[in-house]
């Protein structure tokens, strides 16, 4: 009964709002000030835990974290640049590359990012889709080079290098070493441009491994969800997740850009994350990046050294880069076990969540149009290594399978019996009647690799 009560308060609390989509947070002061903090149980398998939503009030659209006023925005007055107003969720993104023009170069992929857009250039050797190896910015009516962004200097928007102009924070709270119960956020600050990491005098790198809660002098700390850049003289995107109540990405997960500097640091184009007790971590990695002995002048235009598609680079051939996707064991290029590589090693795919929308994922990236079938159990044989993903949760338009949710490299409770594969439409030897079975298969063709550029991560119970 008591449930009862709690699901009909809820409703009504609901109904008494212009929006029934509110955003989780971890403290009801991440609400608008026109919004209703709701309070809920979340119930798991194993464990039940409380959770916080912002919902705007009636007059009210938005998120729950920004609340607009039906009657004075309806104009798109109170809509920022990149973003036009909706009845129903306020002000939303503009979708500049769905545009009848595209605003990039005919060569180049327009990916849409919050307010804005990038133009990417796309692998030299790809039949479908962008590489996202690296991203280009526009300035005014000019397309910045590679490695470049459009900077504010001297009050003068002008394309430069982030390595040469960036802001450094320096904040020793952010180690993610840091346990104290003294809570800092990233949410108020005023993010503009490009942030060099220092703890103490040493340079330092937003982690790339799960945080747990509670570190980093925040109650959810930030990192980022794939390896940093290998390579200099380019700016890549990232994906940062934050932890929280047992999963390592709890609330919404948003980009930032990243640049490897020739003189050995990186550089990090940070946003404002989308939620209160969120803060950025740091960490001082025991492996400094390497850069290429035979590098240019830091102020040398640069052009990247990009992966073949079609490259039959294995495991121990040091060209194989970090986060690059194969199938193995199938009858052609575009059926097999799926399997990433990253930290040095190949490793699998668990088949926990594995669906249709995640094959689709990972066929285009690879060329080979549409799936046909998502299997599981290792359909094509078991791999061995590391199993480097499971509890994919992918929408199905995501250009890499590592843009796709999951809880982080390494992080599973699977065996290889469990690795993942798929059939995809671009297969000639795909037989209808037939099934693949479990067991081991002998591959008949090198597998085809594709470079990664990020992935987002889902909610797992962290492991401790």
């Amino acid at each position: 009964m008591g449930a009862l009560k709690g699901l009909l308060l809820l409703l009504i609390l609901q109904i008494s709002t212009a929006s029934t989509s509110g955003t989780l947070v971890p403290t009801c002061d991440s609400c608008h000030d026109q919004a209703a903090c709701l309070e809920f149980k979340e119930r798991g398998d194993t464990f039940s835990s409380q959770s916080l939503s912002c919902v705007c009030k009636d007059g009210f659209v938005g998120d729950g974290l920004a609340c607009y006023d039906v009657k004075l925005c309806s104009d798109s007055s109170c809509c920022k640049d990149g973003y036009h107003w909706s009845p129903d969720k306020g002000c939303v993104d503009t979708d500049e590359c769905s545009l009848k023009d595209s605003p990039c170069k005919p060569s180049q992929v327009c990916q849409n990012t919050p307010g804005s857009f990038e133009c990417l250039e796309p692998h030299p050797s790809s039949r479908s889709g962008p590489s996202f190896q690296s991203s280009q910015f526009q300035c005014g009516s000019i397309t910045c080079p590679l490695g470049m962004d459009c900077i504010s200097m001297n009050g003068t928007l002008r394309c430069a290098d982030p390595c040469q102009h960036y802001t450094a924070l320096n904040d020793e709270w952010r180690s993610t070493n840091n346990t104290s119960n003294q809570i800092h956020n990233d949410i108020n600050l005023y993010w503009q441009g490009w942030y060099r990491l220092f703890l103490g005098q040493t340079s330092a790198q937003i982690p790339d491994w799960c945080v747990p809660p509670r570190r980093c002098g925040a109650h959810v700390p930030m990192w980022i969800t794939a390896p940093h850049p290998t390579q200099p003289g380019r700016i890549e995107r990232r994906t940062v997740c934050n932890s929280w109540a047992g999963s390592c990405c709890y609330f919404v997960s948003h980009y930032i850009h990243v640049k490897l500097c020739y003189e050995n640091y990186y550089v990090y184009k940070l946003v404002r994350p989308s939620s209160s007790s969120l803060a950025y971590c740091a960490e001082v990695n025991g492996t400094s990046p390497v850069v290429p002995s035979s590098t240019p002048e830091p102020n040398t235009p640069t052009t990247p050294n990009y992966v073949n598609i079609t490259s039959t680079t294995t495991a121990g051939n040091s060209s194989t880069a970090e986060g690059e996707v194969r199938l193995v064991n199938g009858n052609s290029s575009c059926s097999g076990r799926v399997e990433i590589f990253n930290r040095g090693q190949w490793g699998t795919v668990c088949d926990d969540s594995w669906d249709i929308r995640d094959a689709n994922v990972v066929c285009r990236q690879l060329g080979c149009g549409a799936a046909r079938s998502a299997l599981s159990n290792a359909a094509f044989g078991q791999g061995s290594g590391p199993i480097w993903m499971d509890d994919v949760s992918c929408f199905g338009n995501e250009p890499s399978i590592t843009d796709c949710r999951h809880p982080g490299f390494g992080v599973h409770n699977c065996g290889h019996v469990e690795d993942a594969s798929v059939i995809c439409k671009g297969d000639p030897n795909f037989n209808s009647t037939v099934t693949a079975t479990p067991g081991p298969i002998q591959p008949t063709t090198t597998p085809i690799l594709c470079e990664h550029h990020l992935h987002h991560n889902s909610r797992k119970q962290l492991n401790s």
